[in-house]
């Protein structure tokens, strides 16, 4: 039905925001400045509930990449 996602791209959207969230979490842990630690920990947060809306979606956990 056009308009409907897939379920491939609930998948790879599930995916990609897990790994964005990790990526965010490696950058925040040798952030040197304690503000740049922040915001990367904050975008880190946003974007595992990004992950967790699309597993609402898919109704299963996905690895990252």
């Amino acid at each position: 039905m056009e308009g409907e996602l897939e379920r491939s791209e609930i998948l790879s959207a599930q995916i990609n925001e897990k790994t964005e969230h990790i990526i965010y979490q490696r950058f925040a842990n040798i952030a040197k400045d304690s503000h740049n630690k922040e915001i990367l920990l904050r975008l880190a947060e946003d974007e595992l509930k990004h992950h967790d809306t699309w597993r609402s979606y898919s109704g299963e956990e996905v690895d990252q990449i």
